[in-house]
């Protein structure tokens, strides 16, 4: 019998496009509102699926 083991995580990282040299017009023209120092985020959902053949005697698929 196979057994599965999903763990799902949640999570949010943010960037910004910039180059130095430029000022914050030529930020803003050449990579629009991601150019802004505040930031630019997104939100990220990892699903992360590992599977077994047995299921130890202590009810362990996996170790982690």
């Amino acid at each position: 019998m196979d057994y599965y083991l999903t763990r799902r995580v949640e999570f949010e990282a943010a960037h910004y496009y910039r180059i130095p040299e430029l000022s914050d017009e030529e930020n803003y023209d050449l990579f629009g509102p991601t150019s802004n120092l505040n930031s630019h985020g997104h939100n990220y959902v990892l699903l992360v699926t590992v599977k077994g053949d047995a299921v130890a005697s202590d009810g362990m698929l996996i170790n982690i």
